[in-house]
């Protein structure tokens, strides 16, 4: 599920480590199943933004399969949207409805997109992705036993860990890694996922919460979550 801050056409991953392909396989069953997750093509989510425990803004996302995003924030008078076709990632703000120009968005900016852009998450759709994945050694967050998964994609910069409960197989946290600049990386944000409910057969998180580099917090709390409610792929592409 995004969190603010591909796959036609592509080849798909390939895991010859059967443990993770099975601990991948149970996390597809605990959310719902295959069939379930097929069937959900597109969702619009919308809730409620706050940064350090103060509402900065409404949300709107809008995803399609497999990796369509559209983000509107909207705070008083200001709305930013954020949209991503695939291809290319764009913004743009607009204050008193007076639309400002709208932008291309390139580098670590596009990466923060494109990383949200997965419906539901990466996981389980690994079958059809070109991203890599990984089984990293496990660990305990907050004293329940995880399975730790490496993704890597093709088109962003850095890393993402998620951490699989190994009780429920559902997502308990996700930390995305950023290269620091000398041959390392740090972690940019780490998110956690709570508020567990079923949206067309498959369970979603509707609550959100992120810690920052920078020592900020944020949290989005879903208050709908509406599956396959038709939307078009124009819908997504940068406005000319």
């Amino acid at each position: 599920m995004p969190v603010l801050l591909f796959v036609s056409g592509h080849a798909r991953a390939g895991i010859n480590d059967p443990e993770l392909k099975d601990i991948l396989d149970r996390h597809i069953e605990a959310r719902g199943g295959l069939y379930a997750i097929k069937d959900l093509v597109s969702l619009r989510s919308e809730g409620d933004l706050t940064k350090d425990g103060e509402h900065i803004a409404d949300v709107i996302i809008v995803q399609k399969y497999p990796d369509k995003i559209r983000i509107v924030m909207d705070h008083d008078v200001t709305k930013l949207t954020l949209g991503y076709d695939g291809k290319t990632c764009w913004f743009s703000k607009s204050i008193n409805n007076h639309k400002g120009d709208c932008i291309k968005l390139e580098g670590d900016e596009q990466s923060d997109i494109v990383r949200e852009s997965d419906i539901i998450d990466p996981l389980v759709h690994y079958r059809d992705t070109p991203y890599t994945y990984r089984l990293a050694p496990a660990q305990d967050v907050d004293g329940s036993a995880t399975y730790v998964i490496k993704i890597t994609r093709p088109d962003t910069s850095g890393f993402e860990l998620y951490y699989l409960s190994e009780e429920s197989l559902l997502p308990i946290q996700r930390e995305v890694f950023l290269p620091d600049g000398n041959g390392g990386t740090t972690r940019y944000s780490r998110s956690t996922y709570a508020d567990w409910r079923t949206v067309n057969g498959v369970l979603l998180p509707y609550l959100v919460e992120t810690q920052l580099s920078s020592g900020h917090s944020q949290t989005l709390q879903w208050e709908t979550i509406s599956p396959n409610t038709g939307v078009f792929d124009y819908y997504f592409k940068k406005p000319d």
